[in-house]
């Protein structure tokens, strides 16, 4: 039933195009019809639009049977009678179409010359005399007397030959018109298949981004969390209270995580209430000593990044610069908007990486493959060590 349906839209979707397609083709070669043999332009009309108009009825049925049954190398012997079976079919179609018309194909007519006995019309039965009599036999023999060609015997029907029949249907005229019908229709079909095929690889190739994309998001809870529940465990006898609070602030982020765990994409202010979540949990652990300083525009407020993109970076700053110094700990996270790309900032005063392995850790290893995965080549993190250690993350600035 969905495949009967299926056929019957094309077809009457392929009407709606063909049908006015080839009306305006009648009227133009009509209108030069009508030029040309100065003969009124509804008659030039009747026979332009009888030997067209049946193609565009039939122009969908071959387009329908070529999509079911198309010339390819895998079934060409199938397909190929199937087709030319298909295009007699049409040209019987056309052939009907101008006989609807009134301009079916006509036995020949014989005309019978007969000389015209007595005078003809306008003519004066009695001449006036003194015109000169008939000239007699001169110096040349005079014309052989006219013979009447043999009229046709009854009950012997004249045969026309293939090459009459050939003409007077009009093939000369209808057998391209076939062939470039099923060229069209040949192309339209791999042409919408190719398109078809483009849009699979497209949708293959986003959801195989998106199953890459939540498998890297996937990866940086775990790692906050073991490392925040490490913090817990460390505070939980040497002060509960402080471990409390930790608890309290970590089940408060995993809850704004979870609510937009579904979206690969936030605005900057959100993302940005994310990290402040985070270091909520941090500043149990550090106490006064941690001083967090943010440097963001409103204008780049609502500039869309990755979820979860600013956490691993401040994460890191934490535990890997800050952690390491006894002094007082400065965290500042800056952003701007250069033309069309969006640079963000997250720097500490700490030692900065080291050994061979510097940035090399989930946290920024995650970053760089999801701005990959998102944005391509124009999604760029670079790292900077100059009294302290500097990450910048650079993606086009985009506003939902």
């Amino acid at each position: 039933m969905m495949f009967r349906n299926t056929a019957l839209q094309t077809l009457l979707r392929g009407w709606c195009y063909t049908l006015p397609l080839w009306g305006v083709l009648s009227l133009a070669l009509a209108m030069q019809l009508a030029h040309a043999a100065t003969i009124p332009l509804a008659e030039a009309f009747r026979v332009s639009a009888a030997d067209w108009l049946g193609w565009a009825v039939a122009a969908p049925v071959l387009y329908l049977l070529i999509t079911w049954l198309p010339l390819e190398k895998s079934n060409w012997h199938r397909a190929l009678p199937v087709q030319l079976l298909a295009g007699i079919a049409a040209l019987a179609l056309v052939i009907g179409v101008r006989s609807l018309f009134g301009v079916a194909p006509r036995p020949p007519q014989i005309f019978q010359h007969e000389l015209p006995e007595g005078p003809g019309p306008g003519m004066d039965p009695n001449p006036p005399h003194g015109f000169p009599p008939p000239p007699g036999p001169g110096p040349f023999p005079p014309p052989p007397p006219f013979r009447k060609p043999p009229l046709p015997q009854p009950g012997r029907p004249r045969l026309i030959s293939g090459p009459e029949w050939f003409f007077r249907f009009r093939l000369p005229l209808h057998l391209p018109a076939l062939f470039v019908v099923l060229a069209a229709a040949h192309a339209l079909y791999f042409y919408k298949r190719g398109q078809e095929r483009e849009r699979q690889t497209l949708e293959l190739t986003a959801g195989l981004a998106q199953a890459r994309l939540d498998a890297l998001k996937m990866q940086i809870q775990p790692h906050f969390l073991f490392n925040a529940l490490n913090s817990i465990a460390a505070l939980v006898h040497k002060d509960p209270a402080a471990a409390d609070e930790m608890i309290g602030a970590l089940s408060e982020f995993l809850r704004c995580t979870l609510a937009g765990s579904a979206r690969q994409e936030v605005p900057l202010l959100e993302e940005l209430e994310f990290v402040r979540r985070y270091l909520a949990i941090e500043l149990v652990r550090f106490g006064d000593r941690l001083q967090c300083d943010q440097d963001v525009p409103p204008e780049t407020f609502g500039a869309l990044v990755p979820m979860l993109i600013l956490q691993p970076l401040v994460e890191n700053a934490v535990r890997h610069g800050l952690g390491r110094i006894s002094g007082p700990a400065r965290l500042t996270i800056r952003a701007r908007r250069e033309r069309e790309m969006l640079k963000i900032v997250v720097a500490d005063n700490g030692p900065g990486p080291g050994g061979s392995d510097a940035g090399q850790g989930i946290g920024l290893a995650n970053t760089r493959a999801r701005l990959q995965e998102l944005h391509g080549e124009r999604g760029q993190v670079e790292i900077r060590t100059n009294g302290g250690c500097s990450v910048e993350i650079t993606l086009p600035f985009r506003i939902p």
